[in-house]
This record gives structure tokens, sequence and C-alpha cells, in this order.
């Protein structure tokens, strides 16, 4: 069997877990008091975990839910490894990626070898500062104020599990050009320059999840955390709480943050070329050339609360971030309030448009009035076509919020962007008629 270690009360023995709202550990029994990083016991580490194959990575609620970090494991079951509990001798099944625990018989909290080694160990840890009360509280204001939420909706919580997830923290820079069409002008016909820019810019502490057993679009849209209340890892702080290691290799998420970084980089280079005037937009890319390179990865746990909810048979996750409170999650759809709530919009459009015609009488108009209502009415329409994509897509968003984000722009470092080279031509007709040509 592989070895596991207890966490123990060095005043009395007894049961020691890390309090949220203390900061610190204490003993269940006589009370005692002490710092994460003065807790006896530490990771177990240079074990051997034979049969280790490669993990399947969770895509769906249901795939997370059948192998989540609570639920029993089969003795059986690929990478399964057997251990002893050392205060009552329970036999513990647990997934190799999983270092700290608590015996389901006799409620001690457990250090696990696992996959541990010196290598896998973490560097930095961010504490929990959510409790388990508080992260229920922010899961139900996380289900006010959905407008396309059943009324009858009620999660039954069937399970919380605090969890420390392992994430790769990845500090990057971004380089790389990129030459626009840019339409100005609000009425037609519209002028047309083209625009170019060429930049660099530096991003720090890029956070990606490592564990192929947790869905990534949760692990995502809880960020950012507070990375700057970090502290040197203490095997303290995971007293009571469940807590992995990474499963995935460093290399292999990499390309998750390469991807996020980009996509900031060539967005906010965009962005300088409208500078976000309403009167100049983007109208095509005629030449992109972006570039992404990690110069330094560190290891991490985060906190995250994960919340196995039930409604009408249905299996939802929600993940809330056990420092910023932020909670996310799909909700159920009410199908018949999204339909009244789209066909109320076309409903009002359709009067207003036949209000413009009925305000005077058609008969006397003359043939300018006529055109001048007819453009109005086809304005109200394209302004309804806009409303209900904008208000489905708004209240549609509330409801889906486990998506996986590519955005960076938080993780800009105090260099920021840097544009190195920045011109606007007003002569190349020639190049934006072909340009032009080739998109219609």
């Amino acid at each position: 069997m592989a070895k596991a270690t207890l966490y123990q009360c060095p005043n009395c023995g007894g049961i020691a877990s890390f309090d949220v709202e203390s900061g610190r550990v204490t003993c269940a029994h006589c009370g005692h008091v002490f710092d994460a990083p003065d807790a006896l016991g530490s990771i177990p580490v240079g074990g051997n975990v034979q049969g280790a194959a490669a993990p399947s990575h969770v895509r769906t609620v249901e795939e997370f839910l059948s192998r989540a970090p609570w639920e029993p494991v089969d003795e059986e079951a690929v990478n399964a490894v057997t251990y002893s509990c050392p205060a009552c001798a329970a036999r513990i099944v647990a997934d190799q990626s999983i270092v700290a625990t608590a015996c389901p018989f006799c409620g001690n909290n457990l250090l696990l070898q696992g996959l541990a080694s010196a290598q896998s160990v973490p560097q930095e840890a961010l504490p929990f500062s959510l409790t388990k009360d508080q992260a229920q509280d922010r899961l139900q204001e996380h289900f006010r104020g959905k407008w396309y939420l059943p009324r009858s909706f009620s999660a039954e919580v069937v399970h919380v599990q605090g969890v420390y997830v392992p994430y790769y923290l990845y500090d990057l820079r971004a380089w790389g050009k990129a030459t626009y069409v840019v339409r100005e002008g609000r009425d037609d016909p519209y002028r047309y320059r083209l625009a170019g820019r060429t930049g660099h810019a530096a991003f720090v502490r890029i956070p990606v999840d490592g564990s192929s057993r947790m869905p990534d679009a949760h692990m995502d849209a809880i960020a950012p955390f507070d990375l700057d209340d970090a502290r040197p890892f203490s095997a303290g702080f995971a007293a009571g709480f469940v807590m992995e290691l990474p499963d995935e290799s460093a290399a292999d998420c990499e390309a998750r943050a390469e991807a996020r970084v980009r996509h900031t980089f060539e967005t906010h280079l965009a962005y300088n070329v409208t500078q976000g005037r309403m009167d100049r937009h983007i109208e095509k890319t005629l030449e992109q050339e972006t570039n992404a390179r990690a110069k330094a990865v560190r290891t991490c746990v985060l906190p995250v609360w994960l919340m196995h909810c039930t409604w009408e048979g249905e299996h939802m996750l929600f993940a809330v971030n056990g420092t910023t409170g932020k909670c996310v999650g799909d909700l159920p759809v009410d199908k018949r309030r999204r339909v009244m709530t789209i066909a109320g919009i076309v409903v009002a459009t359709i009067a207003a448009v036949v209000l413009v015609f009925l305000v005077a009488n058609t008969g006397d108009a003359d043939s300018d009035t006529l055109e001048i209502r007819l453009r109005f009415a086809c304005g109200i329409l394209v302004a309804g076509i806009l409303a209900v994509i904008y208000v489905d897509q708004r209240h549609m968003s509330a409801m889906h919020t486990a998506k996986e984000e590519i955005s960076a722009r938080d993780q800009y470092d105090d260099e920021g962007l840097v544009l190195t080279e920045s011109w606007q031509d007003d002569e190349s007709y020639s190049s934006v008629s072909r340009c032009l040509q080739q998109r219609h």
C-alpha cells in the first residue's frame, strides 16, 4: 500500500484542520492554534505509483461527477491507489492525483503519497478566505436576477467540497504585427484606410489548471484569483480540504496559456486602431502574425469550492472562487419565458412599424413623405432585430457562465502593450479596393 500520514495537533494528537476565518490551523479537540507552515506533516514523496496511465480529460459535468474527488474510487480503476488510514486502519482508495483528503471512516485529515514527487509538490498556495457557508451564500446570489431561470427553480445542494486545484502560472511574452482595412465615418460613402500596428507585450502569472479531472470551462471562468496573496506552499493549508497535484505536464498546458495571450494581444492591437471610436471600424484584417512564448512557469494550488446540485433530475456543477467568491456554472433555461421575451420584442417592433404608417393619412402623403416613413420603419425593424439579439444573448450569457476564457487582460505586467510601429496610409486606395472586392 502507498503511504499515508496524519495531520495531528502537536499538543494533544487530535484532528488538525485549517481554519479559513483565522487563516491558521486549529485542533478540534484541545483548541490549540498554530500557523500553517508550522503544521506537523508533509506530503510523502518519492513513491512509485504502479500502473499509472494517461488520464482522460474531463469535458462535461457528467464526466466530472463520475470522477469527483468526493466520489468513492473503485479499487480496480485505472490510477487508483490504496492506502491504510494510520488512525483507524481502514482501507482507503483514492485517485493517484489526490494528496490531501479525509478518512471517510474516522474523519482524520490525511496526507497521501499518490504521484507526489519532490518536483510535483507546488511552490505556492493561495489559502481559502471564504468559508463553506459563505460559498453557499454566493451560490444563492448566483441564482438571483436570472430572467430566463424557471420560477420554480430550487436547486438541492448534494455535496460541497473545498478543493485546492493545481495550476501552472506562466510568464509569457507576445509579439507580432497586423495590417487592417479601417472604415471611417458614419454616412455613405465611407472612407477606407490601411492601418498597421507592430508591438510586443509581457504577461505574468497566466493561470492554467493542470488537472485532467477538473472541467476547464469552470476552472477558467472563475479566474482571476488574487495571486498577490499567494504564500510559499505548506501542507498545513490543505488540512481539512482535498488537494490534487497536476497530472498534466507544464508543456501540455502551455499551449492554452499561449493561445490566451495571443488572443488578448491581437485584441489590443486592433483596439489601438479603432481607439473605441464608434465611427471607426475594422473592415478586414489583411495580415496578422503574432507569437507567444513562455519565459517561466511556477506551480501553485488555488482554492475552489465545488458544489454538486440537482433539480428535477438534472445534475449541475458550480464552482466558487475560494478568495473572490465569483460563482460560475450553467443553469436551466425556461424555454417558455425565453420565447415570450423574444416574442414581446417582435410584437413591439411590428406595432411601432404599423404606428408609423397610421400616424397620418397615407392617402394624402406625397412620395417623399412615404419614402421617409419607409426608411423610418426599416430603421425600427433593424433596431428590433438588434434588440432581440442583444437581450437574448445577455440573458443567455447570465445562464451559461462556465466557459473557457481566453482573455489575459488582467495579467499584463507593468510594461503592458508596447507599440513599436504605428502607421496609417491614406493613399492606398487601390489596395483597399482590391481588399473590398475580395470581401464581396
